[in-house]
This record gives C-alpha cells, sequence and structure tokens, in this order.
C-alpha cells in the first residue's frame, strides 16, 4: 500500500473513532444532548461550546483523522480517489502472502532438485559398491581374520552410506509434501484474492495482473509434467530454475487431475512442457528458449 494511501486511511479510522466517541460522550453528558447532537444542525458544535473538556479529544482526534486525509491526498500526484483506494486495499496483503509464497516455492524446489541429484549420484555409487562388496563375499576366504575384518569394516561403510541414502529419500518425500502443501496454500491464497475489478483501477494503481504467478519472462504461463523417476525432467527443472523462469509443476504420478490434464493434451511422455499455447514433449534447451522468447 502506498504511503499516500495510507495515511488517508489512517485519517480515516480517526475520523470515525473521534466522532464515535462525541457522540458517546454526548448521551453520557444526557439523554438530551445525544439526541440535539445527532438531530439537530448545529447540536455538535453546542455541545462542544458547554462541554469542552468533554469534547475535546475526540475533537483533536476527528480534527488529526482530517488533517491526514488532507496530507494524504496532496503527497499523491495524481490526486487519491475512491477508486484508487479501493484497489490499493484490496490488492495489497493478499499479493504480499502470494509473493511469500512463490519464494518459498522456489526455494523447495531447489532444495527438491538438490536432493534428486543427490539421491541419483549415491544411487550409482551405491550399487557399484553393491557389486564391489558381493564380489569380495563370494571371493572371502573365511579363515584369513586380516581379510573378513577388512570385509566387514567394508560392509558396515556401505551399510552407513546406504542408511544416509535412505535418509535423503525421506527427506525428499517430506520435501515434495512440503511443496504439494504450498503450492494448495497458494491457490486457496488467489481464490481468496480475485484480481481487483477493472473498472476500479486508475493510472496510478494498476490492475492486478491476472496472470499466473508461475509465468516466463514474456508473461506466458509455464506448466511441467512431470513424474518423480524421470531424469529429463530433472535437467528441465534444473535448466528452468538457473535461467529464473517460475514455471508450475504437475506430477502426473501424484496428482490425478494433473494425470488428466496430461492426457487431454495428448501427452505420450514427460516431461510436457507447455508455455502458453506450444507444448514441447521431452526437453530442449534451445526450443524452450524459442518457445518463451515468442
Amino acid at each position: 500500500m502506498e504511503f499516500s494511501v495510507a495515511l488517508v486511511v489512517f485519517g480515516l479510522v480517526l475520523v470515525v473513532v473521534g466522532s464515535l466517541v462525541q457522540i458517546v460522550r454526548a448521551f453520557q453528558q444526557s439523554i438530551w444532548w445525544g439526541i440535539a447532537y445527532m438531530v439537530l444542525p448545529a447540536g455538535n458544535l453546542a455541545f462542544m461550546i458547554c462541554h469542552w473538556a468533554r469534547a475535546r479529544g475526540s475533537l483533536f482526534c476527528v480534527l488529526i483523522g482530517v488533517a491526514l486525509i488532507g496530507i494524504g491526498a496532496v503527497i499523491d500526484e495524481k490526486g487519491l480517489s475512491a477508486k484508487s483506494l479501493f484497489a490499493a486495499l484490496t490488492s495489497s496483503d493478499g499479493d504480499k502472502d502470494v509473493e511469500s509464497l512463490n519464494a518459498s516455492i522456489d526455494g523447495v524446489r531447489a532444495r527438491i532438485e538438490t536432493l534428486e541429484d543427490q539421491l541419483q549420484a549415491r544411487g550409482a555409487e551405491l550399487a557399484k559398491q553393491f557389486q564391489t562388496l558381493d564380489q569380495q563375499r563370494k571371493e572371502l576366504k573365511v579363515t584369513d581374520p586380516a581379510e573378513v575384518q577388512r570385509f566387514n569394516a567394508e560392509a558396515e561403510a556401505y551399510t552407513a552410506q546406504n542408511n544416509a541414502q535412505k535418509a535423503i529419500g525421506v527427506e525428499l518425500e517430506s520435501a515434495r509434501a512440503k511443496l504439494s502443501g504450498l503450492l494448495d496454500e497458494r491457490a486457496r491464497l488467489r481464490a481468496a484474492n480475485p484480481p481487483v475489478p477493472a473498472q476500479y483501477a486508475s493510472a496510478s494503481t494498476p490492475a492486478t495482473d491476472t496472470a499466473p504467478a508461475t509465468t516466463g519472462a514474456n508473461g506466458k504461463q509455464v506448466v511441467m509434467y512431470t513424474t518423480a523417476s524421470c531424469p529429463a525432467c530433472v535437467a528441465a527443472k534444473r535448466y528452468l530454475i538457473q535461467r529464473g523462469v517460475r514455471y508450475e509443476e504437475r506430477d502426473v504420478e501424484r496428482s490425478s487431475d494433473a494425470r488428466k490434464e496430461f492426457q487431454s493434451l495428448g501427452g505420450r511422455g514427460v516431461p510436457l512442457i507447455v508455455v502458453g499455447n506450444e507444448r514441447m514433449e521431452g526437453f530442449n534447451s534451445q526450443q524452450f528458449e524459442r518457445m518463451i522468447g515468442g
């Protein structure tokens, strides 16, 4: 919310509060003073003159509120209208919450990419270690204590790394669940804070952008249909993150709605990347750059 709008809002609050306090104090003085204050044209003035000690505090509150409204209107270069005030009030907190969620979503996605890379790299290492251990087990001379001790040490090291791999898998699942929750929360916020109607937007306060937050540099929405076990999906997501392109990921294995959308688009394999009205199966950075820059 702009500073000038904040001044006007605070001024309005002071005017309303001050006026209500004056009415209450008039009725506290007597019911006739209260009726006179509300009904007679000069009743409020007469009450303030006759009972200045009781009325001065609320009067100062009203005057300060009026002054703040005037200052806010002067600060605003183009003047403050009811339309611009409405637009500012309805597009502040919700937008900030969505932006905060977008940052959290991007952070969790980056963490997921890191964990997926670790899982893939460690998995390849563990597979080689298991093959080596299995071969050593077959050739192990149980009558040689030193050789048995070396084998046991290597087996323990493999077990420790395997446990670490499982821990990464658990963390990865937790991160995916967190991402799903954040996406759901963002969807609820967007539903609860629809864009400001165009008729309430002014030249100084543009209407809220109706495009989804997951957009590329040219404003086109970027949606990627993926699965958790897809290496090409990992590469595509890493590229988009490095490029700074915000996107919406839809896992066709975890979400029935995403799977239906994927099928309705004629998808045969993942990743399926949709940029505006264009689609790409698999991932090619040059083709993506053409789509996002078109």
